[in-house]
């Protein structure tokens, strides 16, 4: 049997029966979903879920009170800069604090559907619709998803325009794009690591556009702190501070390096028994994690002297997996990650697909790294689309934990950067073999010139 055709008997077999998978995987999450719902009391989403934080927020900032203050929180506070809080308050408005908001939980599932649609089908490349929605039907039966439906977190509305700067920036649109990532950076600061994928691509004009868009939207969602602007700052530094210091930082929820190190060597908490506490030794563990990621942030983009080696065809899932990959090894560092917000690298997933399904057709000498890439991805973003409710998946439900438990904690800090790593050895394979092609065009034709069959 030929190895090589099984991808190509396995996909003609999936394809098949893509639309009958949909639908059925469709109905589980709609129901799953649908029945979280209906056993909750009349609090939802008053109390009791994410949604209900920002509510507080939005409500303390249309009473013209300070949203950062912890008198608006029973548990813990609101951590954004105030643009999201200030968006939630004027939805607020229509939707009062009920059941009403299930229309902004459908609006996240509608902005779930429309990235991966846009992903698979607005870059030049028409996937069929029916793997658009086999892919959206998997993510959407998912546990994770259905608990970041339920308690209206704002990754899926990040993800759309995360997708969507990626596509301005393609169409050579840079100040769209600017403005939808900006929007992203005051809602998510750590997102701001992808202005790193726009300056070693040397695209100046479109750091420019989104440093600048960034920091009118960040000022901008101060100034009601008026006449104490500077009050609402330090309020925000410290909220921020809140979920990113000790003891939130070990939270057997945060997945990345930095937290399990916390876990693992620093003071004992509500969340976790360390294995030994040395809290001195934390930055210093780090390094060499923080080394992966400066490195392989550098190598992963290409720079701009090598873009115009990049075929046009693409040179989209080229961006997605980089821009991806960029975002991905901060991630996984820290300080703060939890699974949920690894739905805004979701470009990588379709990116590096694309990618290694191009290479194998080719016959590439890096069609195994991209495949081993491609694995790598699938089994990170497998987490968010795993439809069970298992302490592996919800790490909330471990409650305070010891022991080679402690270890479990990582395993999508682990598995993002162990798909970064491979992404990044993948496209170094790909430079490195555009770079022998031309040398041996040249020493075939020199062996022309002298007569020498080339």
């Amino acid at each position: 049997m030929n190895n090589s055709k099984l991808p190509e008997r396995l996909l003609a077999t999936l394809d098949r029966y893509a639309w009958p998978l949909a639908a059925l995987i469709l109905v589980l999450g709609s129901y799953l979903l649908f029945d979280r719902l209906v056993i909750q009391e009349d609090w939802w989403p008053k109390d009791n879920t994410d949604m209900s934080v920002y509510l507080n927020a939005a409500t303390a900032f249309s009473n013209g009170e300070n949203m950062y203050d912890r008198v608006h929180y029973p548990t813990d506070p609101y951590g954004y800069p105030p643009l999201f809080a200030e968006i939630i308050a004027a939805v607020r408005t229509v939707l009062g604090d009920g059941r009403r908001w299930i229309v902004w939980m459908a609006l996240g599932a509608v902005a779930l559907f429309v990235s991966i649609a846009i992903l698979m089908r607005g870059f030049g490349r028409r996937t069929s619709w029916k793997w658009v929605v086999l892919i959206f039907s998997l993510f959407f039966a998912g546990h994770i998803t259905r608990s970041d439906l339920y308690h209206m977190q704002p990754h899926f509305l990040l993800l759309l325009l995360i997708v969507l700067g990626l596509r301005f920036f393609w169409m050579s649109k840079p100040v769209a794009g600017a403005f939808s990532w900006a929007a992203v950076f005051v809602c998510k600061p750590f997102t701001g690591a992808l202005v790193f994928f726009l300056a070693r691509r040397g695209d100046w004009r479109a750091v420019f556009a989104t440093l600048t868009a960034a920091a009118g939207l960040f000022v901008g969602s101060f100034l009601p702190f008026l006449p104490d602007m500077l009050g609402g700052v330090k309020g925000w530094i410290s909220a921020s501070g809140f979920h990113t210091s000790w003891p939130n930082v070990a939270k057997s929820a945060n997945e990345t390096f930095y937290g399990l190190f916390n876990r693992l060597f620093g003071p004992e908490n509500k969340f976790s028994t360390p294995w030994v506490e040395i809290p001195a030794i934390i930055p210093f563990l780090m390094i060499p994690f923080l080394v992966i990621a400066v490195a392989g942030i550098y190598f992963s983009v290409t720079g701009k002297n090598q873009t115009a080696a990049i075929p046009d065809e693409e040179r989209a899932a080229q961006n997605m997996v980089q821009a991806s990959t960029v975002l991905g090894f901060t991630m996984s560092c820290g300080p703060l990650m939890e699974t949920p917000h690894c739905f805004m690298l979701m470009p990588g997933l379709i990116g590096v697909w694309l990618l290694a399904s191009r290479r194998w057709s080719q016959n590439a000498e890096t069609k195994w790294r991209w495949v081993a890439a491609a694995g790598a991805w699938s089994l990170t973003m497998f987490w968010l689309a795993f439809p069970l409710k298992l302490p592996i998946v919800n790490l909330y439900m471990l409650g305070q934990i010891s022991g080679p438990m402690l270890l479990l904690t990582v395993k999508m800090g682990l598995c993002l950067l162990a798909s970064c790593v491979l992404t990044t050895f993948a496209m170094v394979g790909d430079r490195n073999a555009q770079r022998v092609a031309p040398q041996d065009s040249r020493a075939a034709g020199a062996a022309g010139e002298k007569g020498v069959p080339a």
